[in-house]
């Protein structure tokens, strides 16, 4: 009987440490087209195992591993090579697989940063794997080794999210017991957990690769299936929290405040940490947001510079400031929703000028708090394909959003960096918004994320 091992990687470099809902998925669409071996799922980033750990770790806790996949993004790559060197040495016979953005994006890169590497899965691979290990050959999403090349097949997208009801949470680590450390930091719950009801986004934002990644298309989870999930949840685990990671949640107005009766009836808090646009946003959806238990949600505004907005092919509203600023204050009019705000520093065409326009924007809106990034051209982006065009592409396991990694033509780093200071120390140095960072710390592992942003913004 064939043994599958499922796993995240660990990077120390990590501030987040949440359930991995695409291997959860993956497990259930092996259940679902009826795999009959053993399948584990294994997140290395909350037992914090590194690689010269793992071959002991894998055989102390699952025995011998016949097929083993390592879910991957680009600042990992080298990592995950780390692992499969480790675990190669240890059990010869052991087939590798790596997902991810980086497969989808970077397929022959996967391939020449790790050379025992036999499968890459191109983007959703419920069914694709199960092929593969049911000794078939999928006819697309995966890539693999043939004659000394690399041959890929075509990518499609699942158009019945149904099929794969919820991520095999039986099978997956146990969201009680993950240490406080979610996407966005802060939280109203103690037991929080990670919930995907829709995949896809249609806008076309140069810096991101998530249309790419997921699809234009937006496809919907039924809402009954959303709530049955967040009922297991609640009541299995005592969650108290559900945070909504898709990348367009109010994308489809209707579909949302079906999502809303539920969690109203359900009566758990959530958040959308991940994000939501503004320009979806309108008065009667953010109240029966709030009153179904919303209480936070993030925003992207990016930039304060219009021309920033437009190079960064915004779109929407929101390449206007007074509509931003419209949209911010129309939240806080109608509810007491808690509002974060995404913006990127170091932009390729910004000046220094722009930024300083950016964080000056930021100061201004009603907003409770706001998230400096760095401008990183990461894989599968319009920005990536920019400089792979001109053969400029940065090494990828090098990017990172919290410190400039890239810094673009016409700029320094060391003026960028004094930049993410001054945003940083400019915005949370003021009394209102130290005690709402000080309100929302609820645990040791939350005082180590701010602290080690804290430092790494020094």
């Amino acid at each position: 009987m064939m043994r599958v091992l499922l796993a995240y990687p660990y990077d120390p470099r990590d501030y987040w440490c949440i359930p991995p809902l695409s291997l959860g998925y993956i497990a259930c669409g092996l259940i679902v087209n009826g795999f009959k071996g053993d399948i584990f799922i294994e997140d290395l980033r909350k037992e914090k195992i590194p690689p010269n750990e793992f071959p002991v770790y894998v055989k102390r806790k699952y025995g011998k591993i016949d097929f083993l996949g390592f879910q991957t993004f680009s600042p990992v790559i080298s990592i995950v090579n780390e692992y499969v060197k480790a675990y190669k040495r240890e059990n010869p016979d052991c087939i590798f697989s790596v997902g991810g953005p980086h497969a989808i994006f970077e397929t022959e890169d996967c391939f020449h940063r790790i050379p025992d590497l036999n499968y890459a899965f191109l983007g959703e691979a419920e069914e694709a794997l199960s092929i593969v290990l049911s000794g078939g050959e999928p006819d697309s999403n995966i890539a693999y080794r043939k004659n000394g090349e690399i041959a890929k097949k075509k990518r499609v997208f699942l158009e019945d999210l149904d099929k794969y009801p919820m991520p095999a949470w039986e099978i997956m680590p146990r969201p009680d017991e993950y240490p406080l450390r979610p996407v966005g930091f802060f939280t109203r719950g103690r037991k929080v957990a990670p919930v995907i009801a829709t995949r896809g986004c249609p806008y076309n934002c140069s810096y991101c690769g998530a249309p790419q990644s997921s699809g234009k298309k937006l496809r919907k989870r039924s809402p009954e299936l959303v709530a049955k999930e967040v009922e297991y949840l609640v009541s299995k685990y005592k969650i108290d929290e559900i945070h909504f990671l898709d990348d367009n949640l109010t994308f489809d107005r209707d579909y949302t405040l079906s999502i809303c009766k539920y969690m109203k009836d359900i009566g758990v808090a959530w958040n959308c940490p991940n994000g939501v646009r503004l320009d979806r946003l309108d008065p009667e959806l953010v109240i029966e947001m709030e009153k179904s238990g919303c209480y936070a949600f993030s925003v992207g505004i990016e930039s304060g510079s219009e021309k920033v907005l437009q190079l960064m092919r915004r779109g929407g509203d929101v390449i206007k400031k007074e509509k931003i600023r419209e949209k911010v204050e129309m939240v806080k009019r109608y509810t007491k929703i808690r509002v974060t705000a995404f913006f990127i520093l170091g932009f390729p065409g910004a000046t220094y000028e722009d930024d300083k326009e950016t964080i000056n924007f930021a100061l201004s809106l009603p907003i409770d708090h706001a998230a400096f990034g760095c401008f990183a051209p990461l894989p599968g982006s319009a920005e990536w394909e920019k400089l792979k065009f001109q053969g400029k592409t940065p090494d990828p396991s090098s990017l990172c959003i919290w410190k400039f990694s890239y810094v673009p033509e016409g700029r320094s780093k060391k003026e960028l960096d004094r930049l993410k200071i001054e945003a940083f120390l400019r915005f949370y140095l003021r009394p209102r918004y130290i005690l709402n960072v000080l309100k929302g710390i609820k645990s040791f592992d939350q005082v180590w994320m701010v602290m080690k942003r804290f430092l790494e913004n020094k």
